[in-house]
C-alpha cells in the first residue's frame, strides 16, 4: 500500500516537471527603431507589432496608429508594410549535455541538428534573409544570403562534446555579429541561442547582455538543452526573463520533447513598417516618441524612446539692403496743382535670405517687415523673401531702422540685425515751365492783374488819367483842358508861364525803385574735401573704384553702422576697427581700434600711437584695401633728388 501511494506521489511529480514550452511575451507588445530626423520636420521610423503570441500583426493602416511625441498624440501621415528580410543567426553553446541519448540511442544534438536541417530543407525560396552562425568553441560562418549555403557550412561542424565548455561569450557574439551592417538596413534582428543551462558565473553577464540586444533592437530565443530537474530553476528563469525583455521566445528540452520549428523565428522578423509624421518638437531638449496601436482586437503602447534634436529658431539675413533712398519730387499728370504734389519711388523692394542654423529646412509661416519698431509689411504666403516698403508717407528726409522677423511652421521666429535706412527727399529743381504749368491758372490771373496796374501806371505818367481832389480820376483827351475850364478861358500870368513844370524821367523813378530791391546772398559752398580714400574692388579681372571724400576732422571704418561712419559688410572688421583723424597741420594719422585683423599701412601694422598717413599709402582694414590720396596736390611731397658725386 505504502509503495502504491509513493509511485502516485512520484508521478505527479514527474508530471509536474513535464517539458512545456514558455513564450515570451503574455501579451501583445509593440517596438520603434530609432527615429531619422534628416527630414526634419518630417520623422520617420520602424515599427514591429506583435500579438499576445508572438506573432507579427499585419494590414495596419493610418487610422490605426498613433505617435506619443512628448506626452502629446499626433497622426501619422504615411504607414507601409514591409517585407525586407532578416538578419538571423544560430548560436550553439556546446557542452556535455548535448551527448545525452534517449532510449533509440540518439542523442540530443543529433536531434537539434536534424531540427535545424528541416528548417532548411524547407525555406521560403523567395525569402531574402541573411543567415550566419556561431559556436563557443570557435566555428562560424557568418552572412549567407542563400539558406544551402548556410546549411552545408553548418553539416561540416563536428563539435566534440567532452572538451566543450559552456559559455555565454557565444551569446554576446551572436549579438554583435546580427548587428553588423547589410544591404537592407531595415531588417529584423534574431537569435536561436541553443544552451545547456549556464553556471552561476555565466548567468551574472545576462543582464549586460541584454541591455546590448535590446540597443541593437535583437530578439533572442532560447533552447535550454537540460534535464527536466533544471526546467523550474533559477537559473532557467533567468534565461525565461531575459528572452522574455528581448521579444523572444523560451523553449526547455531533455531529449524527448519535440522541437519547434525555427521559421516562424525568422518570419516575425521578416516584416516591419515604415512610418512617417510631421513633428511638433520646438525646443533643443531631449524629446521621447512612442508608437499607440489600437485595432478591434488590439491596444498596445510602445516603449518610449529618447532622441535629441537640436532645433533652433530661423535666422532672416538681409540681401544687400539699401544704404540710401532718395525720392525726388514730382507733378502728377492728371491734376497738376500744387496739391498734387507727389515723391518718386513710392516703393522700395527688400529681400531676405533665410537660413535654418540647425540645419532643419522647413516650411515658412510669416514673414514680417519693421521700420522703426512698426509693421511695414508682412508676407503669410509665397514669396516669403520678398517685401514691398511702401514709402508714400516718407515726405521728409531722415534715418530709420528697418528689421525681419521670420516664424516657421513650428511657430519658433528669429529676428534679424537691425540696419540703418536714411530716406533723402529732394524737391524738384526750379523751372519757369513746370511753375506756369503747375500754376497755369494763378499765373493767368496774377497777369492779368499786372498788366492791367502796368496799363494804369502809364496811363498816369503819361498824363492821359490824373487825380482830382476828391481822389477820383478822370480821363482827359490829347491838348483837351479840363472841362471845369473849357466855358472860359483864362489866360495864365507870365509868371506863372515863366516856371517851369518841374519833371522827373521816368527811368530815373524806377531806378530808385529797382535800388530799393535787396539781392539774396550767395549760397554758401560746402567745405571742400581735403583728401579721399580709394577701395579696390576686384570684379571680372577688371580694377574699379569707389570714393570716400575726407572732410571732416574724424572718420571711423567698422561693421557698425551706429559706431562707424563708414560701414563696410565684412566679416573680417569689428563693429569698429580703425579711426583717421586730422592734424591741425593739415596731415591725418590712422589708428586702430584694438581690431583682431588690424589695421595695415603698406604692409605694416599701425601701433598704439597711430601711422602718419601720405599720399598714395596702401591701407588694409581685415580685408579691404583701400589708398590714400591727397585732394590738394601741393600737400604731395615733391621728389628729393640728391645728387652723388662720381
Amino acid at each position: 500500500m505504502f509503495k502504491h501511494v509513493s509511485r502516485i506521489i512520484l508521478l505527479g511529480l514527474l508530471l509536474s516537471l513535464a517539458p512545456f514550452p514558455s513564450k515570451a511575451q503574455e501579451a501583445a507588445w509593440a517596438k520603434l527603431t530609432p527615429p531619422n530626423t534628416e527630414a526634419f520636420p518630417l520623422i520617420s521610423t520602424n515599427l514591429n507589432v506583435y500579438d499576445s503570441e508572438g506573432n507579427f500583426v499585419h494590414d495596419l493602416g493610418l487610422e490605426n496608429v498613433n505617435i506619443i511625441e512628448n506626452q502629446r498624440t499626433i497622426p501619422i501621415e504615411e504607414i507601409t508594410e514591409l517585407r525586407n528580410g532578416a538578419q538571423f543567426i544560430v548560436a550553439i553553446n556546446m557542452g556535455p549535455a548535448y551527448a545525452i541519448k534517449d532510449n533509440a540511442g540518439t542523442t540530443r544534438y543529433e536531434h537539434v541538428q536534424q531540427a535545424l536541417s528541416s528548417w532548411i530543407d524547407t525555406y521560403p525560396p523567395d525569402a531574402v534573409d541573411d543567415l550566419s552562425l556561431v559556436t563557443n568553441d570557435g566555428f562560424e560562418g557568418l552572412h549567407y544570403n542563400r539558406a544551402v549555403a548556410w546549411l552545408s557550412r553548418y553539416r561540416s561542424y563536428e563539435p566534440n562534446f567532452d572538451t566543450a565548455i559552456p559559455s555565454l561569450d557565444v551569446l554576446g557574439n551572436a549579438i554583435t555579429t546580427v548587428t553588423d551592417p547589410v544591404s537592407l538596413s531595415d531588417m529584423g534582428r534574431g537569435v536561436l541561442l541553443i544552451t545547456p543551462l549556464p553556471n552561476q558565473d555565466s548567468l551574472a553577464a545576462l543582464p549586460s547582455l541584454e541591455s546590448l540586444a535590446r540597443q541593437g533592437n535583437v530578439r533572442v530565443n532560447i533552447w535550454v538543452v537540460s534535464s527536466r530537474a533544471y526546467f523550474d530553476s533559477a537559473g532557467a528563469k533567468l534565461l525565461a526573463e531575459f528572452s522574455r525583455n528581448t521579444g523572444g521566445q523560451i523553449f526547455f528540452y531533455s531529449g524527448d520533447e519535440a522541437l519547434p520549428q525555427v521559421d516562424p523565428y525568422v518570419d516575425q522578423l521578416r516584416h516591419t513598417y515604415a512610418l512617417s509624421y510631421n513633428s511638433r518638437i520646438s525646443t533643443g531638449d531631449a524629446n521621447t516618441i512612442a508608437a499607440q496601436i489600437t485595432t478591434p482586437a488590439l491596444y498596445v503602447t510602445s516603449e518610449a524612446i529618447e532622441f535629441a534634436l537640436g532645433v533652433q529658431p530661423p535666422n532672416p539675413i538681409f540681401v544687400a539692403p539699401p544704404l540710401e533712398i532718395i525720392r525726388t519730387e514730382q507733378a502728377s499728370a492728371e491734376n497738376q496743382s500744387l496739391e498734387s504734389v507727389q515723391f518718386a519711388p513710392n516703393k522700395q523692394l527688400i529681400e531676405i535670405l533665410i537660413e535654418f542654423p540647425d540645419n532643419y529646412s522647413r516650411s515658412l509661416k510669416r514673414t514680417t517687415l519693421y521700420v522703426d519698431g512698426e509693421i511695414a509689411a508682412e508676407n503669410i504666403a509665397e514669396p516669403f523673401d520678398q517685401f514691398s516698403w511702401l514709402l508714400e508717407d516718407f515726405i521728409n528726409s531722415g534715418s530709420h531702422l528697418i528689421q525681419v522677423e521670420a516664424e516657421d511652421e513650428l511657430g519658433l521666429s528669429g529676428v534679424s540685425i537691425e540696419h540703418m535706412v536714411d530716406i533723402a527727399v529732394q524737391n524738384a529743381p526750379f523751372s519757369v515751365i513746370n511753375v506756369i504749368k503747375q500754376n497755369w491758372p494763378f499765373m493767368v490771373g496774377i497777369g492779368g492783374t499786372l498788366a492791367i496796374v502796368a496799363l494804369f501806371l502809364a496811363l498816369v505818367i503819361a498824363g492821359k488819367i490824373q487825380p482830382r481832389t476828391t481822389g477820383r480820376l478822370i480821363w482827359r483827351r490829347k491838348n483837351q483842358p479840363p472841362k471845369e475850364l473849357q466855358t472860359e478861358k483864362v489866360e495864365p500870368a507870365p509868371a506863372e508861364q515863366s516856371i517851369p513844370q518841374e519833371t522827373r524821367p521816368t527811368r530815373e523813378r524806377l531806378s530808385n525803385w529797382m535800388n530799393r530791391l535787396s539781392w539774396p546772398a550767395k549760397h554758401q559752398d560746402i567745405p571742400e574735401e581735403d583728401a579721399y580714400l580709394e577701395i579696390l574692388i576686384k570684379q571680372n579681372g577688371s580694377e574699379q573704384f569707389e570714393r570716400i571724400p575726407i572732410s571732416q576732422s574724424e572718420l571711423t571704418f567698422g561693421a557698425d553702422p551706429t559706431l562707424a561712419t563708414i560701414e563696410f559688410r565684412d566679416s573680417s572688421l569689428e563693429a569698429l576697427h580703425a579711426r583717421i583723424i586730422k592734424e591741425e597741420n593739415g596731415r591725418f594719422i590712422i589708428f586702430d581700434e584694438g581690431s583682431i585683423a588690424g589695421t595695415w599701412v603698406n604692409y605694416l601694422p599701425v601701433d598704439e600711437n597711430g601711422s602718419r598717413l601720405s599720399h598714395g599709402d596702401n591701407i588694409h582694414l581685415g580685408r579691404i584695401s583701400l589708398r590714400f590720396c591727397y585732394t590738394n596736390l601741393s600737400k604731395i611731397p615733391k621728389p628729393k633728388v640728391t645728387l652723388q658725386e662720381s
